[in-house]
């Protein structure tokens, strides 16, 4: 098996299997314990050829000893065995298409099977195919027999000791953009790891993301790409990392451009060479230290007649303007609003070949139709806080994070899903804050970092994605003094509170929004809404 990335993948990265290899997972992983009452096996699958072989032939994506397994069958639709019984799909399948599929059964012995988010087929079995009596593998793109391989590409690959409802399957295929992890940990129970630690909030990329700088690798010679296009290698021309402190809250670190000399270039790459019909979206975080006149954030310009070029910068009227140009012919499109200096913004743009749309702070501000006009895909590198010194100057005096090319046009709900990465930070003075867990049965939550929170509104979210009830979350937070949040709304999902709150002093309205609420609270105005 292969590891790929990029426009091969359906998120990021993936493995791809030629039909004569495998992934190990171990040897007896599992017992009759962990899935007699139920589970769920999930990936996203791109079929590049059906099996052949024989009179019910298949192939295996998922296999737990030959127990509980999933497959492509010959007649192309979907095979789970489970209870001794192979359920099928009731669609049949492509190839070279990605897919969506889920298998579920549960205590009752039924089985259920869903593509795309959709339950396509509902059967039973009558007895548990013992899993203890055998000693077998278990593995990822083949059988445990070390046949009857998968052919193609397979993403996101989850098994599960439950099974998962209706709602969180279509939650899982539709959900497309990014999620986010804070600093929690979690219990022993859970299917998905803690994306990070420490109080540093890490997207993941949007679906066909190409350049995606986080600026947390504490370097001033090269920028870091993590989109999987290897757009990597940018190098530092006077920008300078700084901080977490220094980023006021950002995303552990940021980079400082002096607007004089500084900017971050990125070499030519075909993955960032768009033409005037390409669709993209650029997204940046950016706190702005003035406005001079065309203050580039991203340059992708050579001046070549014929060549689809553009860049996206704030302006002296401290307004945000696209340009697209092809070397003789330019259009522009401005932002209504206009932003302040030593304030964090989510600006994004996207261009869906017609019409260039741009948001701030999730929210969209304009939509500028653009004339039909012909360029060639661009041949040149990309310049970050600067123009193309082939073509004049403009540098930008801001701090800048979280910098991402996306190579389709984002949708509304999309580039707010990137606003809301942001939510520890303090956007027009009202306080965000936002973590999320998967799966999980405990959860211990760190809130030393939060508990002070001055002269302004405060709003804080714990999401619990998928799965029940988490038995227990563990927060105690003191509010003192007169220069507190004023309004308070925490939001805990399919979270139990408990531990303590308490207000020392001052005049607060506090809303806790959740499904549970135990412990201490010895809060003013407390409700539940």
């Amino acid at each position: 098996s292969t590891w790929v990335s990029g426009s091969n993948c359906k998120y990021g990265s993936c493995v791809n299997f030629t039909g004569n290899n495998y992934a190990l997972l171990g040897t007896d992983v599992w017992d009759d314990s962990t899935f007699q009452s139920g589970g769920s096996q999930e990936a996203w699958i791109k079929i590049n050829k059906f099996p052949a072989g024989g009179a019910d032939y298949y192939s295996a994506f998922i296999s737990i000893e030959g127990r509980i397994d999933f497959n492509i069958h010959d007649s192309q639709r979907l095979r789970f065995y489970v209870g001794g019984v192979n359920h099928f799909s009731t669609s049949t399948l492509q190839t070279g298409t990605w897919y969506h599929v889920v298998a579920t059964y549960d205590a009752a012995k039924t089985v259920r099977i869903y593509i795309n988010g959709q339950l396509d087929n509902t059967t039973s079995y009558t007895t548990w195919n013992d899993i203890d009596s055998v000693s077998r593998i278990d593995t990822i793109g083949g059988h445990y027999s070390l046949a009857n391989f998968f052919n193609g590409t397979m993403d996101e690959v989850r098994i599960y000791n439950r099974p998962l409802s209706s709602q969180e399957v279509w939650e899982h295929y539709s959900k497309d953009v990014s999620r986010y992890y804070d600093d929690f940990n979690v219990g022993a129970k859970r299917n998905y790891g803690v994306e990070d630690s420490n109080t540093i909030l890490q997207p993941i990329s949007p679906n066909s993301t190409i350049l995606h700088l986080r600026f947390n690798d504490n370097s001033t010679i090269n920028a870091t790409d993590s989109s999987g296009y290897g757009n990597g290698g940018g190098t530092f021309g006077g920008a300078t990392w700084i901080t977490n402190s220094s980023c006021k809250s950002s995303f552990e670190g940021c980079v400082a451009f002096d607007g004089s000399t500084d900017d971050i270039l990125v070499p030519n790459s075909t993955s960032l060479a768009f033409s005037s019909t390409s669709p993209f979206t650029v997204s940046t975080w950016i706190y702005p230290r003035a406005f001079v006149d065309r203050d580039m954030i991203f340059n992708l310009e050579n001046g070549v007649s014929g060549q689809f070029n553009f860049w996206f910068a704030l302006l002296s009227t401290s307004k945000v303007r696209m340009s697209l140009q092809n070397g003789s012919t330019t259009q522009v499109a401005d932002s209504l609003s206009a932003l302040q200096t030593n304030n964090w913004y989510h600006l994004a743009a996207t261009y869906d070949g017609s019409i260039v749309s741009i948001y701030l702070n999730g929210a969209l501000d304009s939509s500028t139709s653009i004339t039909s006009f012909a360029g060639t895909a661009t041949n040149s590198p990309l310049y970050i806080g600067r123009r193309n010194p082939a073509v004049g100057s403009f540098f930008l005096n801001a701090l800048t994070d979280e910098m991402i090319m996306i190579n389709r046009s984002l949708s509304s709900s999309e580039i707010n899903q990137l606003y809301l990465g942001g939510y520890n930070r303090t956007i027009n003075g009202y306080g965000h804050r936002i973590a999320s867990a998967d799966s999980v049965s405990t959860i211990a939550y760190n809130l030393t970092d939060h508990d002070v929170v001055t002269q302004q509104d405060y709003d804080q979210r714990m999401l619990l994605i998928n799965g029940t009830q988490a038995t227990a979350f563990n927060a105690t937070q003191v509010l003192t003094g007169s220069t507190k949040a004023l309004n308070m709304t925490l939001q805990y999902d399919k979270i139990t509170l408990t531990g303590t709150m308490s207000i020392q002093s001052g005049n607060y309205k506090i809303c806790v929004q959740n499904t549970g609420v135990s412990g201490g609270k010895t809060v003013v105005n407390i409700g539940l809404c």
